[in-house]
């Protein structure tokens, strides 16, 4: 798999463009500096001991070929390589060790042909033991190369596929929000159609045409906002208000509220459209089916390093049996628990509280600060 991305670049996803651009600056900088250090450690090691007024230009001219050679033979065995790394590994392995000894080799070669025009020796008047002693040296210098060209490959290759994995996961987690998000508002669309058209029914038709302002009102601002964001709560509790403006409408006198809001949180970032559903799931049944309606209570505190968030209502609560699931038939608590799951995995807590005055849900997710009300990727 890594031979295919580094074979193919094509298969290469526009994001990765950028890192395969990095890479190549981070090449030609290891080219670089691995050709200057060459260049250095011969003349420091052979080249400086050897100096003499009579060969001070030659030996300059020997060792600067001998490196630009070295440089020009490595890039063309990169080509060479990029055919090989295609192999399985096993057979890279084997293939890379023979490229690099048949290049050392030529590159051997110029340098000896180059060292006796520079210094008027007999043209190719070589023992073994000449060119196996220089050979030694610049298979090795290949070889290292060689082995480091790999490592760069196949370490630039492991970055583009964990980036690939990284960006296949984030494009998963939005498209799960997403499908959560949407789930909620067809709910909420039935529920307040349907109030609406019993209000037309009953000839109420100044209350249905309010219902039917304010539901607009929150569908706008429920669509300017995508659903993989973040807001902060301070916009969070104003998309609520036009929730509940249409939930007055409905229900008038029978639905009391009641917030308490640390100052503290109100830039806090949370998911867009938390607490819609949570109060959604209040309403529902916790105060309409009581002739005389209810309470809701909305909180909000910073403990520690967390934002804690409180619904509650004075409705009848759940059985012990029940603690930790949602009322019967609602899909907004389960929503609301798989969107946190998604979003923070382990770092967060959402729990039903059932008591003597009714049932409260808290999540505690890490508080981050937003710097604007209109929320922030």
């Amino acid at each position: 798999m890594i031979a295919m991305y580094i074979a193919n670049p094509s298969l290469h996803y526009p994001p990765a463009l950028s890192l395969l651009r990095s890479h190549n600056r981070l090449f030609w900088g290891l080219q670089g500096a691995g050709w200057s250090g060459y260049f250095l450690l011969v003349y420091v090691a052979v080249v400086v001991p050897r100096l003499t007024p009579d060969n001070l230009l030659i030996a300059h001219t020997h060792i600067f070929l001998e490196t630009l050679s070295g440089l020009l033979t490595s890039l063309a065995l990169r080509q060479v390589l990029r055919l090989a790394i295609r192999l399985p590994l096993s057979m890279a392995a084997i293939g890379a060790v023979i490229l690099s000894a048949l290049f050392a080799a030529v590159w051997n070669f110029f340098k000896l042909c180059t060292f006796d025009f520079l210094y008027n020796f007999p043209w190719l008047n070589w023992s073994w033991h000449d060119f196996g002693s220089w050979y030694l040296f610049s298979l090795t210098t290949m070889a290292a190369w060689t082995g480091l060209y790999f490592v760069f490959k196949f370490y630039g290759a492991l970055q583009a596929e964990h980036h690939k994995a990284l960006q296949a996961e984030s494009s998963a987690r939005e498209a799960q929000l997403k499908m959560l998000r949407y789930q909620l508002n067809p709910h909420f669309m039935f529920n307040t159609m349907n109030a609406i058209s019993t209000l037309i029914l009953k000839r109420e038709n100044d209350t249905a045409g309010e219902m039917v302002d304010q539901l607009c009102q929150f569908l706008r601002s429920s669509l300017d906002n995508d659903p993989s964001t973040q807001v902060t709560l301070k916009h969070e509790l104003e998309a609520l208000d036009l929730y509940l403006n249409i939930e007055k409408v409905r229900f008038e006198k029978r639905l009391l509220i009641k917030k308490s809001i640390d100052p503290v949180t109100q830039f806090a970032l949370v998911p867009n459209l938390l607490l819609q559903p949570l109060a959604e799931n209040a309403i529902k049944y916790a105060i309409a089916p009581r002739k005389h309606g209810g309470e809701l209570v909305i909180k909000t505190t910073k403990q520690g390093g967390e934002l804690v968030i409180e619904v509650g209502d004075d409705g009848p609560g759940l059985e012990d049996s029940k603690i930790g699931n949602e009322r019967p038939s609602g899909i907004g608590l389960s929503n609301t628990r798989n969107r946190l799951t998604t979003l923070y995995g382990s770092n967060h807590k959402f729990s039903l509280k059932s008591h003597a005055n009714g049932l409260t849900v808290e999540i505690r997710i890490p508080f981050q600060s937003g710097s604007t009300a209109n929320g922030t990727k």
